[in-house]
């Protein structure tokens, strides 16, 4: 019973995994690109010609040039430090909050409750399709920037961009 309700919630919450691919994407290909752009700047060289800078703004770029001596340094920082996190907090309160609205816009709750199906059963399978539906979201999006990463060559340690 819980693989029929598994499969309901993933096929209900369809398009919220289709968007949360694409965004992942799309940032996956925007941190990727990005490399060779923030390479181009010369972080030394601005600070250097700025007078008398804030201190924070030094440390920032400071910080931003030692990123840019490693690409999987660089690619670990804006991917899980950024992206994962900001965008995966996002669909996961928007997955929340249309998994259990759905039910009670449609009335299906009061159905579903009819089934020999226990309530916590129900939470606990919209949490475990909620779970699969970001962990799918964040990971092909990660196999894609480590991929495209290697395509435009540039060196990434694919064990360090995975598993920290």
């Amino acid at each position: 019973m819980i693989k029929t309700l598994l499969r309901k919630e993933i096929i209900e919450n369809k398009w919220i995994l289709i968007i949360g691919l694409l965004f992942f994407t799309v940032s996956a290909a925007i941190v990727v690109f990005s490399y060779n752009l923030m390479d181009a700047l010369s972080l030394p060289e601005i600070i250097d010609a700025l007078d008398d800078p804030p201190q924070f703004l030094v440390s920032f770029l400071q910080e931003s040039a030692a990123w840019m001596q490693d690409h999987t340094l660089y690619v670990w920082s804006q991917w899980h430090s950024n992206n994962v996190l900001q965008i995966g907090f996002i669909l996961a309160i928007i997955l929340g909050a249309v998994m259990m609205a759905r039910e009670f816009n449609r009335g299906t709750i009061s159905f579903l409750l009819s089934k020999p199906i226990s309530r916590e059963m129900i939470y606990i399978t919209k949490v475990l399709a909620g779970c699969l539906i970001i962990l799918l979201s964040i990971l092909l999006p990660t196999i894609f920037l480590i991929v495209l990463s290697l395509i435009i060559g540039l060196d990434i340690n694919v064990f360090r961009i995975i598993l920290d």
